[in-house]
């Protein structure tokens, strides 16, 4: 039992909702009139994490991945469509694996606090692996390297999106959340610009062997064109921007309010010890082996399950909007990655063409992405969502009709809006989870739920792609047609319906609570503020009350 100090109206119990513990080693008062302001250097170092990871989806995903695996497995005696089958098999395959345990890893997250070292190791696990897959030759050694490379990826973001509450000062989270999506697609635009350098002096990536040369009407060899050079270009530009955040540390905004409250106490430091003595038996301490390491997991499956209890019972909101994400980040992911493939082959762009489109979409999403973070911060992250699903209305209807009722030239358009549509998913989606995680003790496992429906549901866009381009190749087979393209613009009408269902459910069954988080972000302004501050806190409050 816990013993009862007499500290007037405070007593044991009030540490414990802070704990305030581990923020007292150092014994040190805290400055208030600093605690606000933000850590340039540790910002400065999570932006640039972002700008490594648009080299890897952009260098990697975008630009290589589809086309290396799609030509490694013709040089292996596969045809076109049983190599896409093949590689969305894979996908899917990897990613059931990561959506099954990115709940466990955001949880681990929150039991151990410890965000910044899981992104560190599964960063560098990402790095090896996509080294080996393009430094190997044989088919399925390529697919694992790829698999490996991905999920680790893929996991090291559950820690990174939960690191956000402890690296910017707490109200401006989706403004400079989207200011670090915005300039990190600057990695994205870097990658671009070097692959249009490589294509003025080498061959382009090609994985259609039906693709015929415009100028001299000869089929165009499979090959994979500059997409070597490129790949190594991506994995050193993904080390030297990665290597920052792996020194920063994380606020805990719960120790700092912890730290004000006894700033605020006579003989602080005498409530220190007598606190540290009476709990020193049940301190933890976590330690780097597999007997510990199975104890988190096991103690974070049963927060895990608690979670979803109390979503199922308190918080329909979070509910349906895990439904539909599950529906929105299923064609978001899909579409990010296959979006060169489609100009290339599904609307028969080559890179001299696509390169403008990328420029455009780039620009775009520098302009408006900060603006989509304006609008979560103001008005929440529904209002943001609404702008989304407009976005991707215009880029979706543009790209299936071009060609047919719109003039070719209206693709700049679709590029235009596909920027913002694919970056305000991730803007909208770090707001939504923060505006509906009930207190910040479970925002590792909010992220977690959140990432494990968005990855589930990659699962099911890849085989909805692959099997499109099999029924399309089987439908086609005993003729000379030339069926990618008609492929590609079937698939397109079936992501369009399917978005339009998720945001749908969106729309009607998630509720808005951007004033509720606003309080409560309101509330530790509040004792963390000092007369300077008290214009931010009017605004909150003057926000709320709209």
């Amino acid at each position: 039992m816990t013993k009862e100090f007499d500290f007037g109206s405070t007593t044991a119990s009030h540490f414990e909702m802070h704990d305030p513990l581990l923020s007292l080693v150092n014994k040190e008062k805290i400055d208030t009139s600093n605690i606000y302001k933000l850590n340039r250097g540790r910002y400065v170092a999570w932006v640039l994490y972002d700008v490594a990871n648009t080299f890897y989806a952009s260098g990697i995903l975008s630009f290589i991945a589809v086309t290396w695996i799609l030509v490694r497995g013709q040089e292996n005696g596969l045809s076109y469509s049983e190599s896409t089958a093949l590689y969305t098999l894979i996908l899917s395959g990897a990613s059931v694996f990561m959506a099954v345990l990115l709940p466990i890893l955001g949880s681990l997250s929150d039991v151990t606090q410890q965000r910044k070292n899981y992104v560190t190791f599964f960063t560098i696990v990402c790095l090896i692996s996509t080294y080996l897959f393009i430094l190997l030759d044989s088919l399925w050694p390529v697919l694992i390297a790829f698999a490996v490379s991905m999920i680790t990826y893929q996991w090291a973001q559950v820690f990174y999106d939960a690191m956000l509450p402890g690296i910017v000062p707490p109200g401006k989270e989706a403004r400079l959340s989207s200011i670090a999506i915005t300039i990190g697609y600057i990695g994205g635009a870097i990658i671009t610009y070097y692959a249009f350098i490589l294509n003025q002096s080498q061959d382009q990536p090609n994985a259609n062997p039906n693709k015929l040369d415009e100028a001299t009407g000869n089929l165009v060899p499979v090959t994979l064109g500059y997409s070597v050079d490129m790949a190594i270009a991506v994995i050193i530009g993904f080390t030297l921007l990665s290597i920052p955040i792996f020194f920063i540390k994380e606020t805990n905004w719960d120790e700092v309010n912890a730290m004000v409250f006894l700033n605020d106490l006579d003989e602080w430091e005498r409530i220190y010890h007598e606190f540290q003595a009476v709990t020193s038996e049940d301190r933890h301490v976590i330690e780097s082996t597999i007997r510990e390491t199975l104890r988190l997991a096991k103690e974070s499956m049963v927060e895990l399950w608690h979670t979803f209890k109390d979503i199922k019972k308190n918080n329909q909101g979070m509910f349906f909007y895990i439904v539909a994400y599950f529906i929105i980040a299923d064609m978001a992911n899909l579409m990010a990655v296959i979006n060169i493939v489609i100009l290339r082959e599904g609307i028969g762009l080559n890179d001299d063409q696509i390169f403008p489109l990328i420029a455009t979409s780039g620009l775009s999403l520098l302009i408006i992405t900060p603006i989509l973070g304006v609008v979560c911060d103001k008005r929440g992250a529904k209002a943001g969502f609404f702008w989304v699903a407009v976005f991707w209305f215009i880029t979706l209807s543009i790209m299936i009709f071009e060609d047919i009722l719109l003039p070719k030239s209206t693709i700049y358009i679709a590029a235009a809006a596909f920027g913002p549509a694919l970056s305000g998913v991730w803007v909208c989606q770090r707001q939504m989870v923060l505006e509906l995680v009930p207190n910040d003790d479970e925002i590792g496992r909010y992220f977690g739920l959140t990432k494990f429906s968005g990855k589930l549901s990659s699962a099911i866009g890849p085989l909805l792609f692959g099997g499109i381009l099999l029924s399309v190749e089987e439908f086609y087979k005993d003729t000379s047609t030339n069926y990618v393209p008609i492929a590609y613009k079937l698939s397109l009408v079936v992501f369009g319906l399917v978005l339009g269902i998720g945001f749908y459910i969106l729309d009607k069954f998630v509720p808005n609570k951007s004033d509720e988080f606003k309080r409560r972000r309101a509330r530790i302004t509040q004792a963390l503020a000092d007369p300077s501050e008290q214009a931010f806190l009017e605004t909150s409050q003057s926000d709320s009350d709209q």
